[in-house]
């Protein structure tokens, strides 16, 4: 049984705990505040003695960003301990609105006492600058998008010589530079994708589809590009028939990103589109014969501006803007499912792979979740409450 705590020792544990920049909170098993420090008085705007032995519950007045409450039943005294559990939550204070983020560990006390210790630190000003620095992106995309596309149409027009001859190299010169705008161009719309995805502002929209039908009408598309390199484009399925939950415009968007990308690295071979089921869900895997991904490249792939090699000559060569894998998890994630990748190496191929839901419960609608917490339904006389999202995966194969 540990020692008890000797009253100087207390004190002095007191005095550190008040130093503490962020706001420290603990509660007992029946929910009841034992401790605050002076951070979390100046954040709550209230006084000790107002607040100790109160129920945590009035005070810890939190909210998921859908404005679901979430009560301290949800993530307190959790087995897993130094866990961080809300990575944004809205705190409401006498009025005042809070963006927080909630970290608790459970602390053994004397007597085989158990309480839960909270950290709350305020991330508002982050979040606003975030925000601007969100909405800054949007607005410049937006306005560059315009400028940008006459260029390219002006470029088209002196390509096609209708209003004079071009020597060879003026024609090798307005090639790359219309290939130039055209690259700007798919940035440009990359980042406003990613922008108001981030945001919250793209609508998911499921419905039943035959997987094999869709993507077998995208491969169609997509087989010009395929022809052009020399490559294979097939698809291989389990069966004739595989539904699943999904938004059509998301999944040709995820197709075209993941195929494009086999084509960028694939320089000769074959690339494979295999669906499968897997439990509850639909596996779609794209497979490739091409340069492969070192291993230490795996866990950056669904990153932004995440890229095989920062080199610029493979920057050149690829086209990329490295949002395309990133886009990818945003919209598998917003419709429920999940998405990883593997390889063997550099130069042994490489298979991305994303699942969609077989069953509606199990996918998504509605503007897209992203970064927000998921709710938990609420316990008999508790409030409801909240959890915290999924990670991407990046697993070998097996």
């Amino acid at each position: 049984m540990p020692k008890a705590i000797a009253p100087k020792h207390k004190a002095t544990i007191n005095q550190l705990i008040d130093a503490i920049p962020e706001s420290i909170i603990s509660i007992d098993k029946n929910y009841k505040i034992t401790l605050i420090n002076k951070s979390a008085l100046e954040l709550f705007n209230v006084k000790e003695k107002e607040v100790i032995e109160s129920d945590a519950h009035y005070l810890l007045e939190l909210y998921n960003k859908d404005g679901i409450p979430i009560s301290p039943e949800s993530y307190c005294f959790k087995k897993s301990k130094n866990r961080s559990i809300l990575e944004d939550a809205v705190l409401l204070t006498k009025g005042k609105k809070h963006r927080v983020s909630i970290r608790t560990s459970v602390v053994e006390l004397p007597g085989e006492v158990k309480e839960c210790l909270i950290t709350v630190s305020d991330i508002t000003q982050i979040k606003e600058l975030e925000q601007t620095k969100d909405e800054f992106l949007s607005v410049a995309s937006h306005e560059l998008r315009t400028p940008m596309t006459i260029i390219k149409s002006y470029l088209w027009m002196i390509s096609t010589e209708r209003h004079g001859k071009l020597e060879p190299k003026q024609k090798e010169y307005i090639k790359k530079a219309i290939l130039s705008t055209e690259r700007m161009i798919e940035l440009i719309n990359d980042i406003l994708n990613v922008s108001r995805i981030e945001q919250n502002a793209v609508n998911v929209v499921i419905n039943r589809v035959d997987l094999v039908d869709s993507v077998t009408e995208l491969v169609s598309d997509l087989k010009v590009k395929a022809d052009e390199k020399g490559l294979k484009l097939h698809i291989t399925n389990e069966s004739d028939k595989m539904h699943a939950y999904v938004d059509t415009t998301k999944l040709r968007e995820i197709l075209v990103n993941l195929v494009g990308n086999s084509l960028k690295f694939t320089d000769q071979g074959e690339i494979r589109i295999d669906i499968r089921k897997a439990g509850d869900f639909i596996k779609v895997s794209v497979i490739d014969s091409g340069r492969g991904i070192k291993p230490n490249e795996l866990e950056r792939m669904f990153h932004k501006f995440g890229r095989l090699d920062s080199s610029y000559q493979t920057v050149a060569e690829t086209e990329g803007t490295g949002l395309g894998l990133y886009i990818v998890k945003l919209f598998v994630d917003a419709m429920g499912g999940k998405v990883g990748v593997f390889s063997d190496g550099a130069g042994k191929g490489s298979t991305f792979w994303f699942t969609l839901a077989r069953k509606k419960e199990l996918s998504k609608s509605g503007p897209t979740p992203l970064m927000t917490t998921t709710s938990i339904k609420p316990r008999k006389g508790g409030k409801a409450g909240g959890g915290a999202g999924g990670k991407v995966s990046a697993k070998k194969k097996g």
